[in-house]
């Protein structure tokens, strides 16, 4: 058998080493945080696990590190949370299992964890914990016996963990489920008071306070010291508009002297919300036993206490106490934020709050209100405020909440206020803000806000009132002005006199005075006595130094023209140079009166004769203001350029 020839050997190229794809930014993002996280640089890292969270939702790997992260700081509400999506998106992960137990225990909820750590050992009884997890099951059991103690019948473990669901779903906003939780909970065992009062709360958060206030007064039946409920029913009440009511509950309130520092936290919060500072201060028995509450609790109390002493007058006191909280809770946000505010000028401060925006408006209201508002451009405007304002009139039926709100509320709540009036028109609101505007707190620009509302809606004049700004009683013009660009043909003036007038504008801006000066007089035969015409001749007159000419027609049109806009602003300005500040003042309060829309050229003369006034005076601030009001207007003006440039000489 003839031998097979050999294939002839194409020559062949060594292999290439195979590339690395290249890594993704969520590859890098997490490369990023794990070295952070070893160099224990915790918060730089949840920094970028955070921004990767919002880009790439529900990644295991980077909820994974987020839980180490809070676990290390720890932040062990946000780890629980994090543990709990964990969960969900990996049910049949024995780690993810494991993990959400002992976040349960770390959290105070002891039942959920036991009931998780049993059900971990039923379906993985061999996994590398499970010895783990049955002595925690045993200790557990202990912890759940001792809570009982005195209760007799004992509940078993799943019962108990519903009553740890719903305070789980409290502190993660999932109210509704909480609510049916609480509900099948109660018809068990309806005496259970803990559940009765969180079951209130959940109400109340869910917009239900018709339902909050029985269960609190429920509860108040079984039990008529009961701090939560009592706490509960003051802010409900007062909420409904039921004044005199809440005021005796919140003094049966403060008549309870707890020795357990986590109710002072409770009563600190009713008080603060009915503005009794003099009760919150007093509340603080023994400092040495903050250690006793829970991080959170203890910040949150001493910022009532903080807010309470500044409004008190002891500003250094309250300071000292945010400090204190911080070493709490190192990112609470309420002490952050008011050490934050005190920083700025006393003039766009706002007063201190330690209620955030959902202790006045619960979350399931503040998110009907939003989707209300993202709807607003796809609705006609009187659409929107009908619909606005029906929703309010649900969640607004007395102008002293909208007073207490604006008195001692955060910043989102006062705003969401502000808007809300603005965009409805709603009387209740209204009302609440009249005291707001004429206040001595908050932002100068916020009370600003306030009164240009009222003023927009009818219930201020259109007339001058005096608002508290830059630390003085200050007089306001409240009425908003439309500023236009566009031209505005004098209807008096015939087709050739127009004509006529638009050359002698263009001869003027390029220099040509004399020019411009023959196109007016011949204006003037046409259209004798024009007040417009006689200025503009005057402005071309003083082009070319004849300025005697000028002074004489302009002293004719401000006697003979009255109301004629620059033939006063002419006068005011000489005013201003004659030292008769308060009449030159007067000149321009008659002028703003007299029109709601100028053109953009009168505009530019009423500024720069303002700003020229409040120079004299020595009103340098106000003169900034005005100065920057001009700047977003017109920011292109020609004289602008000039007061810019003079900015620097002022003081």
């Amino acid at each position: 058998m003839a031998k097979r020839k050999k294939k002839k050997q194409v020559p062949v190229s060594p292999p290439r080493p195979i590339q690395p794809a290249e890594k993704t930014d969520l590859e890098k993002g997490l490369d990023k945080a794990e070295r952070l996280i070893a160099r224990r640089a915790y918060r730089e890292a949840l920094n970028i696990l955070e921004d990767l969270n919002q880009q790439y939702p529900n990644q295991a790997d980077v909820l994974l590190l987020m839980g180490e992260v809070f676990y290390q700081l720890k932040d062990y509400d946000d780890y629980l949370r994090v543990s709990y999506r964990l969960h969900q998106l990996m049910p049949d992960d024995p780690d993810a299992t494991f993990d959400l137990a002992g976040a349960y225990v770390v959290n105070g909820l002891p039942a959920l964890g036991l009931v998780t750590y049993r059900n971990y050992l039923k379906r993985w009884p061999h996994h590398s914990l499970a010895a783990d997890a049955q002595q925690r099951v045993k200790t557990l059991e202990d912890v759940l016996v001792r809570l009982q103690a005195g209760r007799e019948p004992l509940m078993d473990a799943e019962t108990l963990a519903l009553h740890d669901e719903v305070q789980f779903c409290l502190n993660t906003g999932e109210y509704r489920r909480g609510i049916r939780v609480a509900e099948k909970l109660l018809s068990r065992y309806p005496d259970f008071i803990p559940v009765r009062n969180n079951l209130s709360l959940l109400l109340w958060l869910e917009g239900n306070l018709d339902r909050a206030i029985k269960e609190a007064q429920r509860v108040l039946d079984m039990d008529p010291t009961n701090i939560q409920a009592l706490s509960n029913l003051s802010r409900y009440l007062y909420l409904q508009g039921r004044t005199e009511e809440a005021l005796q509950y919140a003094q049966r309130l403060k008549e309870q002297r707890s020795p357990n520092p986590r109710d002072w936290a409770k009563q600190a919060e009713a008080l603060a919300f009915l503005g009794d500072d003099q009760g919150v201060v007093s509340l603080l028995q023994d400092p040495s036993r903050l250690d006793e509450m829970e991080p959170p609790i203890a910040a949150a109390f001493l910022c009532h206490l903080a807010a309470s002493e500044y409004r008190l007058g002891r500003a250094k006191q309250a300071q000292d106490l945010w400090r204190r909280a911080l070493k709490y809770e190192p990112d609470f946000p309420l002490a952050i934020e008011n050490l934050e505010n005190l920083r700025k000028p006393p003039h766009e401060r706002y007063a201190p709050w330690s209620l955030s925006m959902e202790h006045w408006v619960p979350r399931s209201v503040l998110a009907e209100s939003i989707r209300l508002l993202e709807r607003a451009e796809r609705r006609s405007e009187e659409q929107l405020r009908r619909s606005v304002k029906k929703f309010l009139e649900r969640c607004f039926p007395y102008p002293s909440i909208v007073s207490l709100i604006m008195e001692r509320g955060d910043p989102k709540a006062k705003e969401f206020v502000l808007r809300a009036a603005d965009i409805s028109g709603y009387s209740v609101l209204l009302e609440g803000l009249k005291a707001y505007a004429f206040s001595q707190y908050d932002p100068d620009e916020k009370r600003l806000e306030a009164a240009r509302i009222l003023n927009e809606h009818g219930v201020l004049p259109l007339t001058e009132v005096n608002l508290w700004l830059k630390g003085k009683w200050t007089p306001v013009l409240l009425r908003k002005y439309l500023v236009s660009g566009e031209p505005r043909p004098d209807p008096s003036m015939s087709p050739r006199g127009l004509e006529l007038v638009e050359e002698a504008i263009e001869a003027m801006h390029a220099g040509q005075a004399r020019r411009a000066e023959e196109r007016l007089r011949e204006a003037l035969t046409l259209h004798p006595e024009h007040p417009g015409l006689l200025y503009n001749l005057a402005a071309a007159l003083q082009l070319q130094g004849r300025n005697r000419e000028a002074e004489k027609i302009l002293d004719h049109v401000i006697e003979a023209f009255p109301d004629y806009f620059f033939g006063q602003i002419v006068r005011a300005r000489r005013l201003v140079e004659r030292g008769d500040l308060d009449g030159a003042a007067e000149v321009l309060k008659r002028l703003m009166r007299s029109r709601e829309e100028f053109h953009t050229s009168e505009f530019s003369a009423l500024c720069s004769v303002q700003i020229d006034l409040m120079l004299r005076r020595g009103d340098y601030e106000t003169a900034e203001d005005l100065l920057k009001i001009w700047e977003t207007v017109n920011p292109e003006d020609p004289n602008l350029r000039a007061y810019q440039s003079r900015r620097l000489t002022w003081r």
